[in-house]
């Protein structure tokens, strides 16, 4: 559609397509993972999920682009359609015994006793019938993680346009930092399952932290590089808040956990377009950075009394 769009309204048909399937295959993987795999081990599973994928996607975002430059829409678009017919094949000798387990477990356990992971829906409120869509164990975690995702986003939408306006090199630090993360993030996975990972977690808050102020005051190609690199370095902290929310929850509700998950970085994508737009055309890119740093602060800290309590509730049931 995208290829041979000959309007607008096609061109917004095709993107619109393209969300809304996005916001299935952007849940299933995780919960599939949650669902199939020892609760021991789901951070190695989720480490080679979340690395390889992260890896594959930062080179191709470079790759795509030289393709389109070089060779035009048609190639890079035939290729890409070549991809997901490969997916969509092997999926049909995809073993679904598992998920027929899950699923008779699940029905049985909804019947004898409610869910705890979820708030009592009564059939005329609307209201708590929306609320229960969502995992209340994995609330705190989604929305941590969320709220983190506005820093995200002054990267995948202004630092670019701010390296070019302030003649910085932001291609070099964002290519090496996207394939530094990929590994980080595999490493940290793996060791998830051996170390608490509310300890990666305050690493990367720590990180995510700092980023914004040194970036408020770079006055170097040198100093803006080395926060992209901080930036890049220390964004590792989803994988880890999601270990905690599939831990914290019911098998019979992961599902649910990844939905919360997804939801809230969505969320608040949208309020931090606005108002970093806003701050931005405002108050100039050196406020913007500046806040983002208060605002890292703040999520740091409540993070940490967050895992006080998980740590305190954890002795107490053992």
């Amino acid at each position: 559609m995208y290829l041979y769009a000959t309007s607008t309204t096609m061109m917004y048909a095709a993107f619109i397509i393209d969300g809304l399937l996005w916001s299935f295959v952007g849940i299933f993987p995780y919960a599939l993972l949650a669902t199939f795999v020892d609760r021991k081990i789901v951070g190695t599973a989720f480490a080679l999920c979340e690395g390889i994928s992260f890896i594959v996607g930062s080179s191709a975002r470079g790759l795509g682009a030289k393709m389109f430059t070089e060779m035009g829409a048609t190639i890079p678009t035939y290729i890409s359609f070549g991809i997901q017919l490969v997916g969509v094949i092997a999926i049909f000798f995809f073993d679904n015994e598992r998920l027929k387990e899950s699923a008779e477990e699940k029905r049985t356990e909804e019947k004898n006793t409610p869910s705890a992971d979820t708030l009592p829906v009564k059939q005329d409120n609307p209201l708590k019938k929306l609320i229960a869509m969502f995992s209340v164990a994995a609330l705190p975690f989604a929305i941590l993680n969320g709220a983190q995702y506005i820093v995200y986003q002054i990267d995948s939408s202004f630092l670019p346009y701010y390296a070019e306006k302030m003649s910085f090199d932001y291609l070099t630090p964002a290519t090496t930092g996207g394939i530094i993360v990929g590994i980080i993030g595999i490493v940290i996975g793996i060791l998830c399952d051996v170390v608490k990972p509310g300890y990666f977690v305050i690493f990367a808050f720590t990180g995510q932290m700092l980023f914004p102020f040194i970036l408020a005051s770079a006055e170097t190609s040198a100093m803006f590089g080395a926060a992209v690199m901080m930036y890049y370095v220390t964004n590792c902290y989803y994988m880890p808040l999601q270990i905690m929310a599939v831990r914290n929850s019911k098998n019979t509700e992961q599902g649910r956990v990844n939905g919360t998950m997804l939801f809230f970085m969505d969320f608040f994508s949208i309020i931090a377009n606005i108002l970093l737009g806003y701050s931005v055309d405002n108050k100039g890119y050196t406020f913007t950075f500046t806040w983002l740093g208060y605002l890292g602060i703040v999520l740091l800290l409540a993070f940490i009394l967050l895992f006080i309590y998980l740590q305190k509730k954890e002795k107490k049931l053992s």
